[in-house]
């Protein structure tokens, strides 16, 4: 039978029992450290879900539409405002603003970077799952293809 403590800082306690070997030390890896976060950050890097394939007809006034040579918003300034801005800023005030003396600033940018790569991860994840899933073609799909008739 495992011992029982009182200490909740030796282990995990599950019910009165605390757990021990090399289960135990698993489980307080993973409660201590963000590896449960980066095994997660991991997944998303690596998800993909097959397409939807539709079939479309050339006289399908929906995707008839001309293709739109200039971007209202380049692919540039996509990236410094969803990524690179939000990074520089929350950087600065998790490691200016905190006292100089603290010794969890690092701490508090390493889980605020962390956050900022999942949520911008997630947020392409499932934009790319329902696109793949209930998308529909582009309104310039022909001007963009140029199929032969």
């Amino acid at each position: 039978m495992m011992p029982r403590t009182n200490s909740h800082s030796s282990g995990k306690l599950i019910g009165s029992v605390q757990q021990t070997g090399l289960i135990g030390s698993l489980s307080r890896f993973w409660q201590r450290s963000y590896a449960g976060d980066y095994v997660g950050f991991a997944l998303l890097l690596t998800g993909f879900i097959l397409p939807f394939h539709r079939m479309f007809s050339l006289s399908d006034i929906a995707i008839q539409f001309p293709h739109a040579e200039v971007e209202r918003v380049p692919v540039r300034y996509n990236i410094l405002y969803s990524a690179l801005l939000p990074l520089i800023i929350l950087t600065l005030i998790t490691t200016l603003l905190s006292p100089s003396q603290s010794p969890n600033r690092f701490h508090k940018a390493h889980v605020t970077i962390l956050g900022l790569l999942i949520s911008l991860l997630l947020t392409s994840f499932l934009t790319d799952t329902f696109k793949n899933a209930i998308g529909r073609p582009r309104p310039d799909l022909l001007a963009r293809c140029k199929p032969a008739k």
